[in-house]
C-alpha cells in the first residue's frame, strides 16, 4: 500500500533490488541468517505487519524516501505502474527540489486514500476478532496496530487498544497479554541493537504482585504514530488517578459533601476517548505547543509547502482561525524552525504567477506583512489554502499603522515597528540599576545591537518574526538589554497571547478591584521582599506593578492563585517590559513552561527534581555522591533553582542569559544548565563539606557566560522526548506513591474507628454502667 514518505533507514545488505529506475526502486528484504545483521532484518521486518512486508519503493532523492510496502509483489508492481504512467514522465525535465515537491504531494494523497480505504476494510473485521479473542473485556475498542512482541522470543500479532488497556493477541503461538494502562509505569521510544527506530518499550505491574515490573518490546512500523496514542491514553490515565485523589483529599478535609471520585461514568476523560477525539487533541496540542500559541488555538488544516527563498525549503502550513503557521527545516540540522503570522499583522495575501511558470506543480501564495516583508510559500493546488486564509484575515480587525522606530545609534537603520503592540519597546529602563551590575563594553554592545538589527530587517521584529537556526545563535550569545523584554515576550509565546486578548488584563483588575483573597494576602507579604535590594522595586510603582501582575493571575487561575516564587518570575519581567507584558509571560510560564510547579502538591516540580538528580547521578556521579555525604541532596539545592529559573541563584547577568535560553528552548534548558553549574563548580563542591558554603559558592561565583552557555549546549545535549518520558514515568511513581498512602491512611482511619466502636461497646457492657 502507499504511506506517507518515511525516511529509508535499513541499512542496505538487508534488501535487494529487484527493479529501478533513476528516481524509484522496488527493494526485497532478503532471507535472514542467524548473523547480527540477519537478526536485526529479522526484527525490522517482522515489525511492519502480521504477515512480513517483503517488498517496498523506495524514492531515490537526496534523502531515500519509502513511499509503499506490501507483502504482495504484485500490489508492488501495480504500484509501480502507477509511478510510470503519471508520475515519471513529468520528472524528467527538472531539478531535484520540484520534483521533490511534485512527488511527495502525489505520494501523501495517494497514500491518505489507500489508509481510508484500509480503515473501512479492517475496523469492522478487528472489532470481531478483538471481541473473540478478548471476550471478557468490556472496553472500547479505539483502533490497533499491527505489530511484533519479542519476549522469549519474536511473535508477530496485533496490539488491540482500548480506552484503559493495551491487549496483545498472536496466533503462532498464542497469546494474550492485556497491559492496563493505570498498572503501566513507563513507556519509552527505543531502537532495534540502535539502529532502526521501531520499537516501544513498555513497563507494567501486572500479575497478582502490583510492585514487580515486567517489561515488553514491541516492535512497530509506524512506531511514532502508535507511541502518541499510547502516551496519550496513559497520560489521560494518570490525570485521572490523580484528580481523584485530589478530590478524596478534599473530601476528607472538607465538611462540604463531595463525590470521592470525579472519574466514573460519563464524566471519566478516558471513558469519553475515541480515536477521532484523541487524534484532534493531539494535533492541536502538538499545534499550540510546537508554534507557542495560545492553548485553545485549534488547527484548521495542514497542507505541505515550499518556502521560496534563497534556497528552497520543503515545509508544512498549518492554517488556524488567528494564526498562519510555517514549520520547515534548515539545511544541515535536524531541528525545524518556524514563522508565525499572526492574521493582525497581516497586509495582504494573494496568489502570484506560478513558480517559474511550471502551473502544473505549484502555485505561490504571497503574503505581506505589516512591516512590508514578503513570504512566498508554494503550494500544489493552493485554492483551498488561499480561500481559508483570506476568508479568516478579511474577518479580522484591520492592522495598526506601522510606527517607524528610532534606530539605537546614528549609524543604524529605523525599522518599522507595529504600533499596537510594541512588544520590543516595553522595557522600563530598569534592568541596567541592577546594583553590581558590570554593563557590556561599548564595542561587544554595538556589535550585538547590529547583528540584531540587522536579523530584525531581514526576518521581521514583531510577533510575525521568523525563528531561524540565526536566532538561536543570537540568544546563545546573549539578547541585547534593550531588546530584551521583546525577546522574552516573543519567545515565550506571550505575544500572541497579547494579540488576541486585548483589554483582559484591565479587565481581570477592573472586574475584581477591592475584592480579597487568600492569595491576595499571601502576595502582599511578599511584593515588599521580592528584589528588595533593587532601586526598581524601592519605589511604590514597583511594588504596585507587582502587586497587580501577581493579583491579575491570581484571579485568572484561582486553583494555583498565588504560590513563592512566582513573585520573583513577575519581578525579573518587570525589570525588562511594561506590566501587561510581564503578565501574560508570567502566564505562559505558569501554565506550559512549567504546568503543575506552582499548585499547592508542586508534583511538577517534585517529578523534575527527581529528574534532575537522576540525571546528576548518572553524569555526575562523585558530585552527586558528595552532596548526599554532606547533607544537601540534589533535590533541595535545585528545587529554588527550577522554581524562579535560576534568577537570584546565580549572579544576575548570568541568569538573565539562562532565561533568554529558557524561554527560546524550553524547560530542558533547566536541566542543561543546572548540570553545566555543577560540572563547571566540580572541583570546589568536592572540596566542601559545608553545604551552606556550597550554596553561597554557586549564588555568588563570577561566571565565564559564554563556557556556561557552551557547557550547557554542548556537554549536556539531552533531548526533549528524555524528559518527556521521564516525565511520565516519574509522574505515575509519585502519583502511585500518594495512592498508597491514602489507601494506608484510610486503612488506619478503619482500623481506629474499629478499635473506638469496641471500646464504646466494653464501656457499655461494664458494671458501672450496668447500675
Amino acid at each position: 500500500m502507499w504511506i506517507n514518505p518515511k525516511p529509508q533507514y535499513s541499512v542496505s545488505p538487508l534488501w535487494v533490488v529487484v527493479l529501478e529506475n533513476r528516481f524509484f526502486s522496488i527493494l526485497r528484504a532478503k532471507s535472514t541468517d542467524g548473523t547480527l545483521l540477519g537478526k536485526i532484518a529479522n526484527l525490522a521486518v517482522h515489525a511492519s505487519d502480521s504477515h512480513p512486508l517483503t517488498y517496498r519503493i523506495i524514492y531515490k532523492t537526496k534523502n531515500p524516501q519509502v513511499i509503499a510496502v506490501s507483502e504482495s509483489l504484485d500490489l508492488i508492481k501495480a504500484h509501480w505502474v502507477v509511478l510510470e504512467n503519471d508520475i515519471l514522465p513529468r520528472l524528467d525535465e527538472h531539478d531535484w527540489d520540484i520534483r521533490d515537491q511534485y512527488v511527495i504531494s502525489k505520494i501523501i494523497g495517494m497514500a491518505t486514500s489507500s489508509e481510508e480505504e484500509e480503515a473501512d476494510q479492517n475496523d469492522e473485521k478487528s472489532l470481531v476478532e478483538f471481541k473473540f479473542q478478548f471476550s471478557q473485556m468490556e472496553e472500547k475498542l479505539l483502533t490497533y496496530f499491527r505489530c511484533s512482541l519479542y519476549r522469549d522470543g519474536l511473535t508477530t500479532g496485533k496490539a488491540f487498544i482500548t480506552q484503559q488497556s493495551v491487549c496483545y493477541y498472536s496466533a503462532n503461538p498464542v497469546q494474550h497479554i492485556i497491559l492496563p494502562f493505570a498498572r503501566i509505569t513507563s513507556i519509552n521510544k527505543e531502537s532495534t541493537l540502535g539502529l532502526l527506530p521501531n520499537t516501544i518499550k513498555i513497563t507494567a505491574c501486572i500479575g497478582p504482585d502490583e510492585k514487580t515490573e515486567k517489561k515488553f518490546l514491541f516492535y512497530f512500523l509506524m512506531r511514532d504514530q502508535a507511541y502518541d496514542l499510547l502516551e496519550q491514553l496513559w497520560k489521560l490515565c494518570m490525570d485521572e488517578i490523580y484528580q481523584s485523589l485530589e478530590v478524596d483529599e478534599y473530601s476528607m478535609s472538607s465538611p462540604s459533601p463531595l463525590s470521592a471520585s470525579t472519574s466514573t461514568g460519563e464524566s471519566s476523560p478516558v471513558l469519553k476517548a475515541t480515536k477521532q477525539r484523541l487524534d484532534i487533541e493531539k494535533k492541536n496540542r502538538n499545534f499550540q505547543r510546537f508554534f507557542k500559541l495560545p492553548e485553545n488555538e485549534d488547527l484548521l488544516s495542514v497542507h505541505v509547502c515550499w518556502i521560496v527563498r534563497k534556497n528552497t525549503l520543503i515545509g508544512d502550513l498549518y492554517l488556524s482561525a488567528n494564526f498562519f503557521c510555517i514549520k520547515y527545516k534548515e539545511s544541515f540540522t535536524t531541528k525545524k524552525y518556524t514563522t508565525v503570522i499572526p492574521i493582525s499583522k497581516i497586509a495582504s495575501i494573494k496568489k502570484t504567477r506560478p513558480f517559474l511558470g511550471f502551473s502544473v506543480f505549484t502555485d505561490t501564495i504571497q503574503i505581506v506583512t505589516v512591516q512590508g516583508r514578503e513570504i512566498n510559500i508554494r503550494l500544489i493546488h493552493c485554492e483551498e489554502a488561499l480561500q481559508t486564509m483570506r476568508r479568516y484575515w478579511q474577518q479580522a480587525p484591520s492592522s495598526p499603522v506601522p510606527l517607524v522606530i528610532p534606530p539605537s545609534s546614528p549609524n543604524h537603520s529605523p525599522v518599522l515597528r507595529p504600533q499596537a503592540l510594541q512588544i520590543e519597546s516595553i522595557g522600563v529602563g530598569w534592568f541596567s540599576q541592577e546594583p553590581g551590575l558590570k554593563h557590556e563594553k561599548p564595542e561587544e554592545l554595538k556589535y550585538k545591537l547590529e547583528k540584531w538589527e540587522s536579523y530584525f530587517g531581514k526576518h521581521g521584529s514583531d510577533t510575525s518574526m521568523s525563528i531561524t537556526r540565526s536566532l538561536r545563535h543570537l540568544i546563545h550569545i546573549g539578547v541585547p538589554d534593550p531588546y530584551r523584554g521583546h525577546i522574552w515576550a516573543f519567545c515565550s509565546g506571550a505575544g500572541y497571547m497579547w494579540e488576541r486578548e486585548k483589554g483582559y488584563y484591565d479587565g481581570l483588575l477592573r472586574d475584581n478591584a477591592g475584592r480579597t483573597s487568600l492569595a491576595v494576602e499571601e502576595i502582599e507579604k511578599d511584593v515588599r521582599r521580592t528584589f528588595a535590594h533593587h532601586p526598581y522595586f524601592k519605589h511604590e510603582g514597583g511594588v504596585d506593578a507587582l502587586r497587580r501582575v501577581l493579583t491579575a493571575y491570581s484571579w485568572r487561575n484561582p486553583t494555583i492563585g498565588y504560590c513563592q516564587s512566582m513573585n520573583v518570575v513577575a519581578g525579573i519581567m518587570l525589570l525588562y517590559m511594561q506590566e501587561e507584558a510581564a503578565f501574560w509571560v508570567l502566564c505562559r510560564v505558569c501554565e506550559v513552561f512549567l504546568p503543575d510547579y506552582y499548585v499547592s502538591a508542586m508534583i511538577g516540580s517534585i517529578i523534575d527534581q527527581k529528574i534532575f538528580a537522576q540525571l546528576v547521578e548518572n553524569h555526575l556521579p562523585d558530585v552527586y555522591k558528595h552532596l548526599e555525604k554532606v547533607g544537601l541532596p540534589v533535590t533541595i539545592l535545585s528545587l529554588p533553582w527550577f522554581m524562579c529559573m535560576f534568577v537570584s541563584y546565580i549572579p544576575f547577568p548570568v541568569a538573565t542569559r539562562v532565561v533568554d535560553c529558557f524561554l527560546f528552548e524550553g524547560t530542558t534548558v533547566l536541566f542543561q544548565t543546572g548540570l553545566a553549574i555543577l560540572k563547571i563548580n566540580k572541583q570546589k563542591i568536592l572540596e566542601e563539606r559545608d553545604s551552606e558554603v556550597i550554596v553561597e559558592m554557586l549564588r555568588n561565583k563570577t561566571y565565564d557566560i559564554d563556557e556556561l552557555i557552551q557547557v550547557t549546549f554542548q556537554d549536556f545535549d539531552i533531548p526533549e522526548d528524555q524528559i518527556n518520558e521521564l516525565r511520565n514515568a516519574h509522574k505515575f511513581k509519585e502519583i502511585k506513591r500518594k495512592e498508597t498512602i491514602q489507601i494506608n491512611n484510610a486503612k488506619k482511619e478503619e482500623e481506629q474507628q474499629k478499635a473506638n466502636n469496641n471500646n464504646n461497646n466494653n464501656n457499655s457492657d461494664s458494671p458501672a454502667n450496668l447500675n
